[in-house]
């Protein structure tokens, strides 16, 4: 209620600035030769010609009777088409206070012919008339030429433009229609404010269309008009409960000749004018101009946005011949050379081995090679033929790196984890290394194995769907966090949010530890599965970090590069950011991200404020060596460093917690009021615990202990009592849903907040960390079968690119939007359908430009060189 009761004042007092904005617009025209007989009834006159807007309070503008009885009739107009109410004087008793003598006019006029007091419409209908059946006196629309005349002392271009918009906006006909335009695009206040619609965004395109007619003064070489409309929004900060600063942004329109700069200083020079107006101080201090942005038509092209672009284009041209050059061999030289085989061959005899689909496998020293047949392949008796189609023909060879490579397993998708993920390049028949280096960018080649859904053998297949879906609940958490900015019921939803059900999309948080459980768990398991085969060795251990920096990095830095430079130029509206999201923050710190060091900085200065999470994992898997070498050998060490490792970050993160007395994320949204309370504890958690690799480091530490169990269980299944496994599924369920649900409308001490923030995220993973133990040792049931469903295949291998690129679809979207949203739980469900499909296509078309081509040549590399 206190609430309300507040914003119920707020709405008075924005009545009032309202009706103070419209007084002071009249009092900025200019007065005519005959002050007698002028209608220009809040202006200057000859006695005082230099009686400027800040003047109102304090001078008697009011100097005729056709004046005073014209400020009357406004009166009437203001009370029976805004107040409604019969009594409106008191609206504006409080500027007796101050002293306005003009106040005398604003008496409260005869009652209407109503019996209740109310104007009827023919009472409106005459007042109409009353008020302006004189706007085509030639007193009153004066020529344009005598009245700009005291355009000639101005100096300042954007005080003539607006000037002359003012004076224009006044001429009630079809020569300052562009004038009504500019101010019909401004922002107003509009309804559902008590809601949480603090977007008075205006028309921007109403805005941006205006073009005003350009004229010079008589005699003089000032010029006016001519200019176009230029949208500005001016941001405000609105204080309640004396806590939290709501930001509350009005759009308006103004001459292009003006800059951000000037309208700002004018904006904050009247805001302290009406300041000193004693009733109105406390709306000052609660209500205060933050500054004004000025939006441009267009954004000018720089140096470094033609760079990336140019080597955007580099990069579709190779995109281009590769493919042209694969599709040719494969459809022209391919059949010719197999023509040439088979007219010289000596019989005609099948290979013992069908013609349909097969596989060879051939083992080389520290990889293997695995050759899969086309179906359309030809085994004919002439070795040399023979030989010559498995140069040419249509295969797909495979490389498999060493252990060292195979333990590499990113958070978000892996290429060891699906060994026919990423194909070796066919070998060039004709332009020998250029030809194999093209081949890398065939998209044809790269496509083929990216959507092949066939599950591959000895892998982990539920991890395809756990992958999956994680990123899914990443992208539903961000449609309503990257949003709220929008939201025209900002209130309503903290009700919409406000229920048990909605702690699934609040906590989705978690979906992070999933990831990171599983970069543990795929790093370790591969790596002990592949160990036994060779001996590691030093080099190998570089090759294990250089693989991993390579397949992460060129496709982070070529997606950084776009958001820094060329994101910024796909869209335009009054939320459009003209330095894109990031504004300089990647110029500055690019190199942060490239060295994966990003998250030790707080949220304000990263670049991808998303990509804290690939910081971390990469730290992560930097260390991971001091467990995974010796835990063949001194297992027990092993497991004690792992030990050591968990303990010091429960430690970390409960002191950190304890001491800055944090509070979870997104653990109080019940109402507007703990929300405020909230908030600053929410920046401070990001930034201290959150990014930080010493309290996440948990969950990827259970994914390798899960690593351990599964390399010691070995090839076993069903092998546990049933009860047992029941039991461990009612633990692993409740731990998940405790630390879901569990916060929901729950008043926690310090204390316990700390052990929450301390242990949740573990459990969680602890939770997740029994669903893929039992799905992979026979004991997951229907919940094996649907994780390991073959769809999510060609979806989880997309996941890494669509992780980079989903924030930038959901920006644009939202940024590029020229309304308030008004949300409701199926719309937004419509939007995290649509970020899912759209990011999934993006991700696509970004693994087929960037990620693919750059695996491969890694392995066209990694074969010359025989690793």
């Amino acid at each position: 209620m206190l609430f309300h009761r507040k914003f119920n004042k707020l709405t008075i007092v924005i009545l009032l600035l309202i009706l103070l904005l419209c007084i002071a617009k009249e009092a900025y025209s200019y007065s005519h030769n005959d002050s007698d007989t002028e209608y220009d009834y809040l202006n200057i006159n000859k006695e005082n010609p230099e009686l400027r807007l800040d003047d109102i309070f304090t001078e008697d503008v009011v100097h005729s009777s056709k004046q005073r009885k014209r400020v009357e009739d406004m009166t009437l107009m203001w009370k029976t088409t805004i107040l409604r109410v019969p009594d409106a004087v008191w609206v504006l008793q409080p500027f007796h206070d101050v002293g306005v003598n003009t106040i005398s006019a604003f008496k409260e006029p005869e009652p209407a012919s109503s019996d209740h007091g109310y104007l009827n419409l023919d009472d409106i209908n005459r007042l109409y008339r009353k008020v302006f059946s004189n706007q085509k006196d030639k007193n009153f629309a004066v020529s344009l030429s005598e009245r700009s005349a005291k355009l000639v002392n101005m100096t300042d271009q954007c005080e003539i433009d607006i000037t002359y918009t003012l004076e224009s906006l006044m001429e009630f006909d079809e020569s300052g229609e562009w004038a009504f335009q500019m101010f019909d695009a401004a922002g107003k206040l509009t309804s559902g404010f008590l809601k949480g619609s603090f977007q008075w965004l205006g028309s921007y395109k109403e805005c941006i269309d205006v073009s005003a007619p350009q004229g010079v003064i008589n005699g003089t070489d000032v010029t006016f008009g001519g200019f176009s409309g230029q949208y500005c929004q001016s941001s405000w900060f609105l204080k309640i409960f004396g806590k939290a600063n709501i930001p509350l942004n009005i759009g308006i329109c103004v001459p292009s000749s003006c800059r951000s700069d000037k309208i700002q200083k004018e904006i904050k020079s009247l805001w302290k004018k009406i300041g000193s107006i004693p009733i109105l101080n406390g709306v000052t201090k609660n209500l205060s101009p933050s500054r004004v942005v000025c939006k441009s038509d267009s954004i000018p092209w720089k140096t470094g946005d033609i760079v990336v672009l140019v080597l955007f284009s580099i990069i579709g041209a190779l995109l281009v011949m590769g493919t042209t050059y694969d599709v040719f061999q494969r459809f022209y030289f391919d059949k010719r050379e197999n023509k040439v085989c088979t007219n010289n061959q000596l019989g005609e005899e099948k290979h013992p081995i069908d013609q349909s689909d097969s596989t060879a496998v051939q083992s080389k020293p520290g990889n293997v090679e695995i050759t899969i047949s086309s179906p359309h392949s030809a085994h004919f008796s002439n070795p040399e033929c023979n030989e010559a189609v498995n140069t040419i023909n249509n295969e797909l060879e495979v490389y498999v790196p060493t252990e060292a490579a195979k333990s590499d397993f990113d958070v978000v998708r892996s290429d060891s984890l699906t060994e026919s993920f990423f194909p070796k390049p066919r070998k060039s028949a004709l332009l020998g290394a250029i030809g194999d280096i093209l081949l890398c960018f065939s998209v044809y080649t790269n496509g083929a194995k990216l959507l092949d859904a066939t599950p591959p053998k000895g892998q982990l297949g539920c991890v395809h769907g756990i992958r999956f879906l994680s990123m899914s609940w990443v992208i539903l958490g961000h449609t309503y966090l990257f949003g709220y900015p929008l939201f025209e019921n900002f209130l309503e939803v903290l009700e919409l949010v406000n229920t048990r059900a909605f702690e699934a999309v609040i906590q989705g948080p978690f979906s992070v530890d999933t990831f990171f459980l599983l970069s543990g768990l795929l790093v370790t398991y591969l790596f002990l599965r592949e160990s036994h085969k060779s001996r590691t060795t030093w080099f190998k251990w570089v090759y294990f970090y250089v693989h991993r920096f390579w397949r992460l990095t060129p496709t982070l830095m070529l997606l950084l590069a776009f958001d820094a430079v060329l994101w910024k130029h796909l869209g335009s509206g009054p939320y459009w950011p003209e330095e894109g999201t990031e504004g300089t923050k990647c110029s500055n710190y690019w190199w942060r991200n490239l060295l994966y060091i990003n998250n030790m900085w707080n949220q304000t200065y990263m670049c991808m404020p998303w990509t804290w999470y690939l910081a971390n994992d990469m730290q992560f898997y930097i260390i991971s060596p001091l467990f995974l070498s010796i835990f063949k050998s001194h297992t027990l060490i092993s497991v004690g460093v792992v030990g050591g490792l968990m303990l010091t970050s429960w430690i970390s993160t409960g002191v950190l917690s304890s001491v800055y007395k944090l509070n979870s994320m997104f653990m109080q949204l019940r109402d507007a009021e703990a929300l405020i309370a909230a908030s600053n504890d929410q920046q401070a958690y990001f930034n201290i615990i959150y990014i930080k690799p010493w309290c996440r480091i948990g969950p990827y530490l259970v994914g390798v202990i899960v690593s351990f169990l599964l390399y010691r269980t070995g090839k076993r299944t069903n092998f546990l009592n049933k009860w047992l496994v029941l039991l461990c599924w009612l633990i692993a369920a409740g731990l998940c849903l405790s630390v879901v649900y569990g916060t929901y409308h729950v008043d926690m001490s310090n204390s316990t907040t700390s052990l929450y923030n301390t242990l949740s995220r573990t459990a969680w993973a602890v939770g997740v960390g029994w669903v893929i133990y039992a799905c992979v040792t026979g004991h997951g049931g229907f919940i094996d079968t649907l994780l390991s469903w073959r769809f999510w295949i060609p979806l989880s291998r997309l996941t890494y690119c669509a992780y980079l690129i989903h924030p930038l679809v959901m920006y644009w979207y939202y940024l590029s939007s020229k309304t308030t949203m008004y949300v409701t739980h199926p719309l937004m469900v419509i939007n995290f359908l649509a970020f899912t499909v759209v990011s999934y296509s993006l991700a696509l078309m970004a693994s087929l430009a960037f990620e693919s081509p750059m695996m491969a040549l890694e392995k066209f590399i990694v074969s010359k060189i025989d690793l």
